[in-house]
């Protein structure tokens, strides 16, 4: 769980994930990693005082790839969860991408993902942001060829064997990483399949030109870089 100046929210979100498994805590680990220092969200993780949670403080800014590597790095378990800490997503997804893996014994699905674009998602989401979000997935499909309807939704579950298979040959420390894990497990052979997300944005921003333009930079970025591994 990657956090950014999240204060006391990170610790909701984990007290929530925390409430998901209250009849079998022993199957949990929660690590958040908090990009840059964050006391508030220290001292009501701390309060929390479970030993299913793991906290690493990063002492400056990286990334929320970076965070991600950096817990991904550390996992043992057979599945890991990647979720925003914002509470934007319900985390009770997470017992149903579970559900999805552990059908699939044989490993066939190694990536499940939450998607807006979902049939069964619920939705509170700026106008706006869901024309954005449509226009990105044309782009991720076009460009990278991947078969996949959401990439950015802040919540996605793998079998770990496949995770640390590609870990290491990541290179984005920001909001790329997701794509970029998709797209190496993708060139592996793995198979994503997308859950449903109840979803309630709580930000008040508005997509503006200069996140437009940032967006599509770090798009085109990865696209010649992922060019060049091919090659």
């Amino acid at each position: 769980m990657p956090s950014c100046n999240e204060g006391a929210i990170v610790a909701d979100t984990a007290a929530r994930v925390l409430s998901l498994f209250s009849e079998s805590p022993g199957d949990l680990a929660i690590h958040v990693v908090l990009d840059g220092m964050d006391p508030v969200a220290v001292k009501s993780l701390n309060e929390i005082n479970s030993e299913n949670i793991k906290v690493t403080e990063l002492p400056e800014n990286y990334g929320k790839g970076h965070c991600l590597r950096v817990g991904v790095r550390a996992s043992e378990s057979k599945y890991v969860a990647f979720l925003d800490a914002d509470l934007d997503i319900d985390p009770g997804s997470i017992l149903l991408g579970l559900e999805v893996l552990e059908k699939c014994d044989d490993g066939s699905i190694g990536c499940v993902y939450g998607s807006k674009f979902h049939p069964s998602s619920t939705l509170s989401y700026p106008p706006l942001r869901k024309v954005a979000s449509k226009v990105f997935k044309i782009t991720v499909q076009t460009l990278f060829g991947l078969n996949i309807d959401d990439s950015q939704t802040g919540l996605k579950l793998f079998r770990n064997s496949d995770l640390q298979r590609v870990i290491n040959d990541t290179k984005e420390n920001r909001f790329m990483f997701d794509l970029e894990v998709m797209i190496l497990l993708n060139r592996n052979g793995v198979k994503m399949s997308p859950i449903p997300v109840n979803l309630n944005y709580r930000y008040s921003s508005t997509i503006g030109l200069k996140s437009v333009m940032v967006l599509g930079a770090q798009t085109a970025g990865l696209f010649f870089r992922q060019s060049i591994k091919r090659k």
